[in-house]
């Protein structure tokens, strides 16, 4: 009897052992799983900011210009003859540069010359004067059909007063090239929208500047846009939607400092994490197939063991109780 308790028990810790084993092979690979996505969460606000040092770099070199002393003095065949020369020398992502005077002329680096007056950037910063710098959001150019940005400071003399503003626009080009670099895989994509949500930079031409978060139902994207105050609102997260293909997908998205209101998202396949799954379901399938082997092997030699004991008494009820 003695004996059969024995294997009894051996049977019942090593079922306690395989029980444990399986508790602890999910919690490790709960654990691989968030800390995949705290990975890429952590790779998405590196990104974001790389995406803010394209932004301001662009807004320190317009800003630089706006207060060199040809561009102060305001002298405009001084300040046109400046900036054909100095177009030349910047970043072929350069597309305008325009002095605009204190009547709304604007004076291009080109040559050309158009009125102005009925632009926002005029109105406040050198009519009004209520501000010496404003951001012009992402727009399609009319003479390029590409999608600029531009940047827009106020231009004041040695006294401090202002005579007029530098306005300066720019390409994605390199904003473009900078997400061609950073693919989690083959189904990754990368996106950046502005402060309404518009996304101006996506691999899909029919969506980049015509798609917004609370508009991508009519696209065919089906939960996005409900999670459009999450993605506006929150400085960084996870949401979880279906594209146009009906194929699951979540963003991570990180809000990009010092810049007006601009989100920078990479989106996944939900399936991307769905290998730590396959793995943990193949573990539990092999676990409960030694599990089960073992309990078949023990039975059968407890129900010897049994057995044997039963028959070397006459009274086998007696032997089990005692």
């Amino acid at each position: 009897m003695k004996m059969a308790n024995n294997k009894s028990s051996k049977l019942i810790i090593l079922a306690s052992v395989f029980l444990s084993i399986i508790v602890i092979l999910y919690s490790l690979l709960t654990y691989l799983d968030n800390r995949q996505k705290e990975i890429v969460a952590s790779a998405v606000n590196a990104i974001s900011g790389e995406v803010e040092q394209w932004f301001v770099s662009y807004d320190s070199l317009f800003y630089m210009l706006a207060n060199m002393p040809v561009i102060k003095n305001g002298n405009t065949k001084e300040i046109e003859t400046f900036l054909e020369s100095i177009a030349s020398a910047l970043d072929p992502a350069v597309q305008k540069l325009i002095y605009v005077d204190q009547d709304g002329n604007g004076h291009y680096q080109t040559g050309e010359k158009f009125q102005l007056r009925d632009r926002t950037y005029y109105k406040r910063i050198v009519q009004e004067k209520s501000i010496e710098k404003m951001f012009v959001s992402p727009h399609v150019a009319r003479s390029t059909s590409d999608i600029v940005v531009a940047f827009v400071h106020a231009v004041k003399d040695d006294k401090g007063n202002v005579h007029g503003a530098l306005y300066g626009s720019i390409t994605l080009q390199k904003l473009n090239n900078m997400m061609q670099r950073f693919q989690f895989d083959e189904n990754s994509g990368n996106v950046v929208m502005d402060s309404n949500g518009r996304l101006f930079v996506h691999k899909d031409e029919k969506i980049a500047m015509n798609m917004t978060a609370a508009n991508s139902a009519s696209f065919g994207y089906k939960g996005l846009s409900e999670q459009a105050k999450i993605i506006l609102n929150e400085p960084s997260g996870i949401v979880y939607y279906a594209d146009a293909n009906n194929i699951s997908r979540m963003m991570f998205f990180s809000r990009v400092e010092n810049t007006p209101g601009w989100v920078y998202g990479v989106t996944l396949h939900q399936s991307f994490f769905a290998t730590n799954s396959y793995i943990f379901i193949a573990v539990m399938i092999i676990v409960l197939i030694a599990l089960t082997s073992t309990l078949l092997i023990y039975s059968e030699e407890i129900k010897a063991h049994l057995n044997s004991i039963f028959r070397s008494n006459s009274t086998p009820l007696e032997t089990i109780v005692n």
